[in-house]
Order: structure tokens, then C-alpha cells, then sequence
């Protein structure tokens, strides 16, 4: 562990790396406090993807292919 100093607070802190006199560093709680909110769940729309534009191209996907796959996964 290295010794530094916070810039949020000014406190000392130890960190697992060493610090890098370019980059700021900070204790565990101004990292909390500036760290990005987690999203818990996804709220927004579906997207296209032009990844899977082929299943549009092609007309979607094929009934037999549906049945097997069902067929697959009732066996278990």
C-alpha cells in the first residue's frame, strides 16, 4: 500500500497503486462521493442495432427454427 494525500479532502490515504503525480487521488469516502451513480435496472426503449439488422433482412426468424429450439429446451 502507498501513502498519499486526498485532493477532496486532504486527508491521508492509502492506495493499492502508486500514485501518479498528474492524476488526482483520493480517500474512500470523496471516491464515493464522486463516483457515478449505478443504474440498478435498464429503464429505457430498445434500440436498433445495426448488428442485428440481418434478422430484419432476412424477414425474421424462421418458425421451424423457433420449434426446434422449444423442442430443445422442454427436454430438459
Amino acid at each position: 500500500m502507498f501513502e498519499a494525500k486526498c485532493d477532496g479532502c486532504g486527508r491521508t490515504a492509502f492506495v493499492p497503486f502508486k500514485p501518479d503525480p498528474s492524476k488526482p487521488v483520493y480517500c474512500r469516502e470523496c471516491f464515493e462521493k464522486r463516483r457515478a451513480p449505478r443504474v440498478r435496472g435498464y429503464t429505457g426503449t430498445a434500440e436498433f442495432n445495426p448488428k442485428q439488422a440481418w434478422a430484419r433482412r432476412r424477414g425474421g426468424v424462421k418458425e421451424s427454427s423457433v420449434e426446434a429450439s422449444k423442442s430443445v429446451f422442454y427436454k430438459l
